[in-house]
């Protein structure tokens, strides 16, 4: 009996000894890890959003720590844990075990806008701010105006801290009104400001090119904001004159330099109303006189035209009831001009009910016109052709001095980083020598070159050699070309409309896809304008009339350079194209 305890022993004693070994292997350990992090998330205002949603991690021995996973952001959210407020936040993930922050991963949630479903006469959500947010209202920035803007009790506040030179920026914008042009609509609001100045109000449709802006309401609305609060308002019916879509009709509260007025300052709005109405009510505002502002250029040998209209919110396009006075510009038997000089012109105009407008403008009478030489329409480059006068110049100092060359480089590192050139002609032949960190815009670098005036106009072939340090490619007036290291022979198509002048525009770079060249040397000679003649006789293809759009395969989506612009899906048709915002323009 002893010797078989003794055996017992002996057994549970080796057995001890052996998981003691096995509990001193060293065991395999990771780094700590949060998984299932997405850099970018989005959202919409209302959402009860799951910051946790697919969220796993593990400590240094893999096993599931998720539980110690916790999250914190700025994202506004009310007792109910809906997001109440659009914008962009960061949302930083932390493991956290025994009081020790273990790992971090960071995201980003953008929050949209989601206009709630409300029945309502008033047109505009959140037109009095009671939420606390600017949602729906935006402010817009552009032409160096700046401005914050929040919300503070209950008022809707605008610091103006810089002003642009035209009147639109900063701007204040409500999106996405829909309107009837067969309805009258009135508009209402109560604004001041710390300082008194000028409120100006456009209503129309915002694009995304030239002219950027249809009018629905060509009236202008100014309105004078004193120190107290004020109860504003206008009726207006939409006009289709312009053109503009009326399902994205937009509501604009223009800060900027108006009737020479450059005033910094806070602006406030609040109880915004866009509502129907049965009318536009009693007839008080006078027509719009829409004229050239600043000198009105004129030619000896040349018919005076200004375009001046005139439009009334009642009795709409007035122009031929307008009333010219002022100088006297003498014009010879067939209207043509003969006297230089400077003239002054005052148009008047009276809507049915009585209300008044006047406009003033400038005419100035130059010399005939000089045009360009038909056989020779981009002249001659020469030493002389190279515009000094400021180091670095901009397009419109190109049209203004016909036959200079004109430099534009980045100094500003507008978006990335800055650029910069050097320059030179030498025998009639342009050098530029470019510095284009990769982090700079595609137009780090441009090149601008105008004709006097084509007086038929025409379409001509743009012909010029490039000497390049690199291959890559570039814009030549809107068309990408590209170019091989060492010598190009460039071609493009350019129409110029009559009076107009013939341009010659060259970025060394295409697109935000398509960066700019880099640092690279290049030399332009033999630019010239011909006739343009179509190559051979080929029949243009057209589309199949009973498959018009073709077939979407493997083979459409276009991945030349990831993404593109929609002139890429223009020249290159069946082909599926990609945008998204890369460079966070909006």
């Amino acid at each position: 009996m002893g010797k078989k305890f003794i055996k017992s022993v002996f057994v549970v004693l080796s057995l001890v000894v052996l998981f003691s070994l096995f509990a001193c292997e060293k065991r395999e350990t990771f780094e700590p890890e949060i998984k299932g992090v997405q850099s970018q998330m989005t959202a919409y205002t209302g959402d009860v959003f799951d910051f946790m949603a697919g969220i796993t991690a593990t400590d240094k021995y893999g096993k599931d720590v998720t539980d110690k996973v916790k999250y914190y952001t700025a994202a506004p959210m009310n007792e109910k844990g809906e997001l109440i407020q659009s914008g962009e936040y960061s949302v930083r993930y932390e493991l956290e075990i025994n009081g020790v922050v273990l790992t971090q991963e960071y995201a980003m949630l953008k929050v949209i806008f989601k206009k709630p479903d409300v029945i309502t006469d008033n047109m505009i959500f959140n037109g009095d701010f009671s939420s606390g947010y600017t949602d729906p209202f935006v402010l817009s920035q552009f032409e160096n105006g700046t401005g914050t803007f929040g919300v503070e009790n209950e008022e809707l506040y605008v610091n103006i801290t810089n002003i642009a030179a035209a009147q639109a920026s900063p701007r204040v914008d409500y999106n996405d009104l829909q309107l009837d042009p067969d309805k009258f609509y009135e508009v209402r609001f109560d604004a001041r400001a710390n300082v008194p100045r000028w409120l100006h109000i456009q209503i129309g449709q915002l694009i995304d090119s030239a002219p950027w802006f249809y009018s629905v309401d060509p009236i202008e609305r100014y309105f004078h904001l004193d120190t107290t609060m004020q109860t504003f308002s206008f009726r207006f019916q939409p006009s289709t004159k312009e053109g503009a879509d009326m399902t994205k009709i937009s509501l604009l509260f223009e800060f900027g330099k108006m009737k020479d007025e450059a005033i910094l300052t806070t602006c406030f709005l609040d109880n915004i109303v866009m509502q129907e109405v049965d009318s536009l009510g009693e007839d008080t505002t006078p027509p719009t006189i829409t004229a050239p502002s600043g000198e009105f250029i004129a030619y000896v040998g040349e018919k005076l035209n200004v375009p001046v209209t005139a439009y009334d919110d009642f009795d709409k396009d007035i122009t031929d009831r307008l009333e010219v006075s002022g100088d006297e510009i003498p014009v010879d038997e067939n209207g043509l001009l003969t006297t230089e000089g400077v003239y002054t012109l005052i148009y008047k105009v009276k809507d049915t009910a009585g209300n008044e407008a006047t406009a003033t403008v400038t005419v100035k009478v130059n010399p005939p016109r000089q045009f360009a030489d038909p056989d020779n329409i981009l002249g001659t480059i020469t030493d002389e052709s190279l515009y000094k006068e400021s180091g670095i110049a901009e397009e419109t100092d190109a049209e203004a001095n016909p036959y200079k060359l004109v430099i534009w480089y980045d100094m500003g590192g507008w978006i990335g980083a800055p650029s910069n050139a050097v320059y030179a002609i030498e025998d009639g032949v342009l050098k530029i020598t470019m510095t284009q960190p990769a982090g700079s815009t595609w137009f780090a670098t441009q090149l601008f070159y105008y004709s006097l005036p084509v007086k038929d106009g025409g379409t001509y072939a743009l012909t010029f050699k490039l000497n390049s340090s690199k291959a890559g490619k570039i814009t030549v007036n809107d068309t990408v070309v590209d170019v091989v290291e060492g010598m190009n022979e460039i071609k493009v198509k350019v129409t110029v409309a009559p009076e107009a002048q013939f341009p010659e525009k060259i970025q060394f770079g295409t697109s935000s896809n398509n960066p700019n060249m880099g640092d690279c040397e290049v030399e332009i000679s033999d630019v010239k304008a011909s006739p343009w003649e179509d190559e051979g006789d080929e029949e243009p293809e057209y589309a199949d009339p009973e498959n018009i759009l073709g077939t979407v395969t493997d083979e459409s989506l276009y991945q030349e350079s990831g993404i593109a612009e929609e002139k890429v899906a223009q020249e290159n048709p069946y082909k599926l194209v990609i945008w998204y915002d890369m460079g966070g323009w909006a």
